[in-house]
């Protein structure tokens, strides 16, 4: 946003597409925090993997670093997004 301070309306629509950019961001934040509670919920049920009461605790650990790895991977995309929005404008 070169040329533009933050909270200053700017030409050519800058501070709108920033807001626009702004309003996306943060429904597909909201939208992957439901998704997550999703697959949680999922998880916690016992629905997302067959269920061994035998193997029950290397199946816990399993798919908590599957739950782990997969919130990482949403923040890197998130940081990535974030970066590309405000190189744009």
């Amino acid at each position: 946003m070169a040329g533009c301070g933050y909270a200053k309306i700017c030409q050519n629509g800058e501070y709108e597409k920033t807001q626009e950019v702004q309003n996306l961001l943060s429904h597909q934040l909201t939208l992957l925090e439901n998704l997550n509670q999703a697959i949680l919920q999922e998880a916690v049920q016992g629905k997302l993997v067959p269920q061994d009461p035998a193997d029950e605790l290397a199946k816990t650990q399993q798919l908590k670093a599957h739950i782990l790895a997969n919130q990482q991977a949403t923040e890197q995309l998130l940081k990535a997004l974030l970066h590309q929005a405000f190189e744009v404008g």
